[in-house]
């Protein structure tokens, strides 16, 4: 009875695939988390209607994991179809297996209305050494957050500037606003428990202060001891020093424990990135006790703004048995109604003519910004070896913060001096 019942199982799923359709699945890997794995497979029953029998499998996986296992599936040949996340990130997987070839047919495939509304600084930051790696479907964008009801329990409006940042914080870390009598709130989340953490902490703040680079120049000029960038590393670093600004264990947090604090509401003050915004409106005590504003002015000439903090891309791996497949499933990603899912999940799309009825208001921020949005300079699509050098400066960091510098301009200037170095050993 069992095997009978297993074939007539199997008859009965070969006659749900059309006649003449070949059943086949794409499947992707991300780090979006359960709302990106509903983005690609509700884009994937749309993609399955003009493709019969076709069917899309999304995997989440830790940021770090997903690296490693990115890493491990290139060189071995054991890729999926499809690898998602943001472009430095694809950008660290292709230096460490040599193993993606480029996006450019697919580019030139798309119809002409998909490909003019694909904006040019999403292409550049998609291109390594030359080669359009990878293909853009999001710009993310980061913004500054506070808890609403900590500004109203202290009497402080939003801030303005970074002045107004360590007041407030100082004053969460001090004078229980959330007001259950206890000594357990901070006045900031940050992560700073690797270099590719925290080097998104210290970028959201140096390109909404509207930086054009932070370590390097498009030159290859190290430019982190000019005095606007030596200022904001001064100011990252006193965030670490200031009493109560955040937590002791900083120096150890990724995502997870940055996150942990915001949600838990022992944070007042934090990052808001587009894709926070969705995942929020579920977080009780979070959900509708946030402003969210711009990154606060760090120099009087610069308006306050947001950050172009990344843009999320897709490639097709060489290990792909379903190629044409899989690249006809990212340009189908590209389509309007699509984009529209990706910025309902998610909350970013690389296409400005989406429909943008029933947003939260939280998600119209990010959809009409009323501020300037400045880009991060994603040096790593002009320079190959910029995560390494990055590496080499947030070590730097990693040990200001941990063991602060009693002469900071002495310390700034020898560590404008070991990047000059390592600079030269790594164009050379």
């Amino acid at each position: 009875m069992k095997t009978g019942l297993k074939r007539s199982v199997a008859i009965a799923a070969l006659m749900t695939v059309p006649m003449g359709a070949a059943a086949q699945e794409l499947v992707i890997w991300h780090d979006k988390g359960d709302l990106g794995t509903v983005m690609f497979e509700e884009i994937g029953a749309m993609f399955a209607e003009e493709h019969p029998g076709v069917t899309v499998r999304a995997l989440s996986f830790p940021t770090d994991q997903w690296l490693s296992r990115s890493i491990a599936a290139l060189n071995t040949d054991t890729a999926p179809d499809l690898l998602f996340n943001d472009n430095f990130r694809i950008n660290v997987i292709h230096q460490s297996s040599g193993r993606l070839t480029g996006v450019e047919a697919i580019l030139e495939g798309l119809d002409p209305e998909t490909r003019a509304a694909i904006p040019e600084g999403a292409l550049d930051a998609s291109t390594i050494d030359g080669t359009l790696l990878m293909l853009p479907l999001q710009q993310a964008t980061g913004a500054f957050g506070v808890r609403t009801s900590w500004l109203e329990a202290i009497g402080e409006e939003f801030p303005e500037t970074w002045e107004d940042v360590f007041r407030i914080g100082v004053r969460f870390a001090t004078e229980d606003p959330d007001g259950n009598g206890a000594d357990d709130t901070f006045g900031m989340a940050l992560q700073a428990g690797n270099a590719s953490v925290t080097h998104q902490m210290l970028e959201l703040f140096g390109f909404g202060a509207g930086l054009d680079h932070l370590i390097i120049d498009d030159e290859g000029t190290v430019v982190l001891d000019n005095p606007r960038n030596a200022e904001l590393i001064r100011t990252f670093l006193r965030i670490f020093e200031e009493e109560g600004m955040v937590s002791p264990d900083t120096i150890n947090h990724v995502f997870t424990d940055m996150y942990q604090l915001i949600e838990g509401g022992r944070a007042g003050m934090f990052r808001v990135l587009d894709a926070n915004v969705v995942r929020w409106e579920t977080v009780d005590g979070l959900a509708g006790d946030y402003t969210i504003g711009p990154i606060p002015s760090l120099f009087e000439d610069e308006p306050a703004a947001v950050e172009m903090h990344s843009v999320r891309s897709m490639v097709v791996t060489p290990s792909s048995d379903n190629a044409d497949l899989a690249a006809e499933y990212i340009a189908f990603a590209l389509r309007p109604e699509a984009q529209a899912i990706m910025f309902r999940n998610k909350g970013s799309a690389v296409r400005p003519d989406i429909p943008l009825d029933g947003l939260t208001d939280p998600q119209t921020f990010f959809a009409d910004p009323q501020f300037p949005v400045n880009p991060n300079d994603f040096m790593s699509a002009r320079y190959s070896w910029y995560p390494e050098l990055q590496e080499a400066f947030y070590r730097e960091i990693s040990e200001a913060i941990a063991n602060p510098p009693e002469n900071f301009d002495a310390w700034i200037a020898a560590t404008a001096e070991a990047m000059r170095e390592e600079v030269a050993r790594l164009m050379g």
